[in-house]
């Protein structure tokens, strides 16, 4: 069900490119290799990510439901008396629950009462100094002090091993699909046979070239892309 709602989100889902101002999709699906299988990820097109991050901009400025005091709040004298000074409030959520509710006025909460009023009675304050600082590098990209960052880091570029020539990419293919086929079963497919002794000359050449480049494909870091170095 999960699936058929995403495949169907994808096919009806647009944006308009802001670039080429032609619709586009709004997300789409991309295969990444990772040694030794091949994910999928969903991801979005760029004006879906301005969209939310627009979005996130506009959380910020709404009112949470009850705001701080700009006084000293009334003190705790029960569960239904203190806090706000009209807004009537309890001291704490219950969710409907009248067991809770009963239990609340049953026990004994003197303590707890002192304890929320000496809590209120602090006043709060914003460190300007901070604010202005942690405003100032949120604005040049985020990124210090464990502020994250708001762009994305790029990737780094997979390093090719040693020995690696352009010309070989196909054979490198090649060695790549059946280096993931006999790595990961459920894959399928046959193993390759080559047989030496059968071959022409250009084709023995070829298999020596394959078995040259099958040693550098197995000593490779696990994490080298061969198919875009």
């Amino acid at each position: 069900m999960g699936s058929v709602l995403i495949q169907l989100l994808m096919e009806t889902a647009t944006v308009k490119c802001q670039k080429t101002g032609e619709v586009i999709p709004a997300f789409y699906h991309e295969y990444v290799y990772t040694t030794p299988k091949r994910v999928g990820f969903l991801k979005g097109a760029e004006e879906i990510y301005e969209l939310i991050d627009r979005g996130h901009s506009l959380r910020e400025c709404m009112h949470p439901r009850f705001m701080p005091m700009l006084v000293k709040p009334r003190d705790w004298t029960g569960p239904h008396s203190g806090g706000y000074l009209h807004l009537n409030n309890l001291i704490m959520r219950t969710r409907g629950s009248k067991a809770q509710l009963d239990a609340l006025h049953k026990a004994e909460m003197q303590q707890v009462y002192d304890g929320l009023n000496a809590v209120s009675a602090t006043e709060w304050v914003i460190n300007k100094d901070i604010h202005d600082i942690v405003l100032r590098v949120w604005k040049d990209g985020g990124g210090l002090a464990e502020l994250p960052q708001r762009t994305d880091m790029e990737l780094p570029i997979p390093v090719p091993p040693k020995g690696y020539s352009p010309e070989d990419s196909e054979i490198l293919k090649d060695l790549c699909l059946e280096f993931l086929q006999n790595k990961k079963k459920e894959y399928g497919g046959k193993r390759l046979r080559e047989h030496p002794d059968r071959m022409t000359p250009e084709e023995l050449r070829r298999h020596e070239k394959r078995q040259e480049l099958r040693e550098v494909l197995r000593k490779a870091p696990p994490n080298c892309r061969l198919d875009e170095a």
